[in-house]
Parts: structure tokens; C-alpha cells; sequence
């Protein structure tokens, strides 16, 4: 005999892991504060600290919004959005930094939400209200600060292109005082039946030699500075400016 209506019974099973006693795994982030500050002409500078407040290893994305407010009225769309995501261990804490929009002349939201996934763990707004532009001054220091890196590098390079100019202009200078003090370097200026030394001469003597003048007689004594005394006359065509003619015709007038 029968009493009473038929009753299905139903079991549901659902397996689960527990983290630590009587804990269930949760998954749970909370925004604990919101940053902002900006120029006008310039990006608002935007930082969030977000906090792994669950007991699971999570994948953070901070999602941040631009939002213009003028007379503290929100506009519809924001004028620009970003996200980033952090991966956080139970109790750990990330702060996350961003650079949104263009400011201009009004108030603005900041918005900061906490993901994990799709499920979002609430929201944080603040206002801000952007500066006036920075002065030129301002703007240089912060051009500095943003490409230190930069800027030692180049110095570096100035540095080391000024101490390689010292380095050849030493070793032209020890060259001419070594050629000076060889024991052929006899005086100043040297004549062999009326002609003048290339190796001796000074860019005065020089310059008096036919077709010379002062500009071509500094060429030649920079040159026998730079690479060394002239072996004959023939190499003086390496001087700019002496081609074989114009070499050809200080035959009856210089010497090595």
C-alpha cells in the first residue's frame, strides 16, 4: 500500500579541494587605492595598487578609464581606457602604472576595477583636475628625468670622442717634437742649395715656396704632423690639394 504522492530524489556531487582547514579555494582582488595627477596638453599619469585578497595564485588585470567630468558631470564615453594584468600569490599586492589620454582644461574620473577573468571585483573612481601646462623650465626637467639613460649615454660618447681628439692631437704634437729632436732635425729650417726641407719648414717658410701661399702651407705642416715626415717629394701629392703638376714644380724649390 502506497500513502501519499511519488518524490524523486535527486544527488548532486561536486568534488572540491580545500586550501588549509575548512578553506575553500577563493578566488578574490580588491583595489586598495588609485593614484592620479596630470598636465594639461599631457597624458594623466595613473597608478593603482591592486591586492590578492583570496587564498589562490591569480591572474590580476586592472582595468582604468579616462573618463572627462567637466562641472562633475561624467561624460558618456571615456576618452580612453587601458588594462595590464599582474599575476599575484595569496596576499601579495602589485601597483600598476599607466599613462591615459590627453589632458585639457576640465575635470576628469579616473576609474580602477579589479578582474580576474571575466568577474570583476569592484570598482574605484577618483576625480582629479589637471594642472596648467608646465613651464619650459618644468618641461626640460622632465624631458631629463624621462631619458636619463639617454643623456649619460650621449655624454659618455662626447666624453670619449673628446678624449680621442686629445689622444691624436698629443700624438701629433710628441710626433713634431720627436722629428724636431732627431739628429738630423738640425735647425728650423734647413736648406740644401737654396731649397727648403718639407720636414723642417715651417707653415711661414712654406708659404713664401711658388704656389703655395699660407692656406696650402698649413695643410702641408698639419699633414707631416698627423702622419710623419715625408720620404720625398713625391708624397707630398697626399697633401690635399697637390696633384703630380703643382708637386713638379717645387722640384727646383723644396727637398725631403
Amino acid at each position: 500500500m502506497r500513502f501519499g504522492a511519488s518524490r524523486t530524489v535527486q544527488r548532486i556531487t561536486r568534488r572540491f579541494r580545500l586550501v588549509g582547514p575548512n578553506r575553500l579555494p577563493t578566488t578574490r582582488l580588491r583595489v586598495v587605492d588609485v593614484e592620479a595627477s596630470g598636465y594639461i596638453g599631457e597624458a594623466a599619469r595613473v597608478s593603482v595598487r591592486v591586492r590578492n585578497t583570496g587564498n589562490l595564485r591569480t591572474a590580476a588585470t586592472v582595468r582604468t578609464r579616462l573618463v572627462p567630468a567637466p562641472g562633475g558631470r561624467r561624460a558618456a564615453r571615456p576618452a580612453d581606457a587601458q588594462t595590464a594584468t599582474r599575476t599575484l600569490t595569496a596576499g601579495e599586492e602589485a601597483r600598476v602604472e599607466f599613462e591615459l589620454g590627453k589632458l585639457g582644461d576640465q575635470d576628469y574620473d579616473v576609474d580602477a576595477t579589479a578582474l580576474a577573468g571575466r568577474r570583476s571585483f569592484g570598482t574605484s573612481t577618483i576625480s582629479i583636475t589637471p594642472r596648467p601646462e608646465r613651464s619650459l623650465w618644468e618641461r626640460f626637467k622632465r624631458f631629463v628625468s624621462d631619458h636619463a639613460v639617454l643623456i649619460v649615454a650621449l655624454l659618455a660618447l662626447l666624453v670619449l670622442a673628446a678624449i680621442a681628439e686629445y689622444t691624436r692631437r698629443y700624438r701629433r704634437r710628441l710626433r713634431a717634437q720627436l722629428a724636431a729632436a732627431s739628429p738630423d732635425g738640425g735647425a728650423a729650417t734647413s736648406r740644401l742649395d737654396g731649397r727648403v726641407d718639407l720636414n723642417r719648414a715651417t707653415a711661414e717658410e712654406l708659404a713664401v715656396l711658388p704656389g703655395i701661399g699660407p692656406t696650402a702651407a698649413q695643410r702641408i705642416v698639419e699633414d707631416r704632423d698627423e702622419y710623419g715626415r715625408f720620404t720625398s717629394l713625391e708624397e707630398l701629392g697626399r697633401v690635399e690639394g697637390f696633384d703630380a703638376e703643382r708637386v713638379g714644380a717645387l722640384r727646383d724649390h723644396a727637398s725631403v
